[in-house]
Formats: structure tokens, sequence, C-alpha cells
């Protein structure tokens, strides 16, 4: 259970991606558009991203992708990280959560009532400004 949030710099500052993330395998991206800050500092050695959407989530596809980190918004118009979070876990998904977000007054109460929730996950928050 992790119960750190990771903090972003302005949006044009690099951002201090977590190492596990710059050594990483597959990522799988929820939703998250492929022009997002996150995206475009990530090392040319991680392999190229999969992105997709929140229906497409399934015991199948982690399987078939085996992501070592599934990377989603907090929430958007559709769902929230509650209900991805459950999907994962009832896939059986063992890999990180990276949940990205705009900053939160109190991130760390939001990360630790995620970590509550679903405790068979390894989950990390990244507070990220617009871009």
């Amino acid at each position: 259970m992790n119960f750190s949030t990771l903090k972003d710099a302005p949006a044009f500052s690099p951002i201090d991606l977590p190492d596990w993330m710059r050594r990483s395998g597959q990522l799988l991206l929820v939703e998250v558009p492929r022009e997002h800050t996150l995206l475009r500092q990530l090392d040319e050695s991680v392999p190229e991203p999969v992105i997709t959407r929140f229906e497409m989530i399934g015991p199948a596809m982690l399987l078939r992708i085996a992501p070592v980190a599934v990377i989603a918004p907090l929430m958007n118009a559709r769902w929230d990280i509650t209900d991805l979070a459950q999907r994962l876990e009832s896939a059986a998904f063992c890999g990180k959560l990276l949940v990205i977000s705009a900053p939160l007054p109190r991130a760390e109460l939001v990360l630790r009532e995620l970590c509550n929730a679903f405790p068979g996950l390894d989950i990390d928050l990244l507070e990220m400004a617009a871009g």
C-alpha cells in the first residue's frame, strides 16, 4: 500500500517521473490523451503505451497486454477511479495503478482512501498542472 503522492512542477518543467516508470514495461493508459504532458516525458526505452477506453478494460485485455501499470485520470464525465479500481481488482490485476489529477488540496487523503478501499492494488497519485 502506497500513501505517497507524486507532486508535479508547472507544466513547462520536466516531471520528476518515478523510477519504476522510467524503466517500466508496458503501460496501459485509460482515456489519457496521447498528447498528455506525462506521455511526452517518457523515456524512449519505455514501450509505446497502449491507450484504451474504460469500457475495454477486463481480464482478457489485461492478460493480452500484461501491463506493469495502468494510468488513468482521477475522474471524468462517465466514470471515476473507483470504477476502474473495481474492474482491475476483479480481473486480478497486480501491477501499479497511477492516478493522475489536477492539484488537490489534500491529495494524501484521496490516496489513503483509495488504498484502503482497494488494498490489492499498488496505487500512486500524480498531481499535474494541466497540459
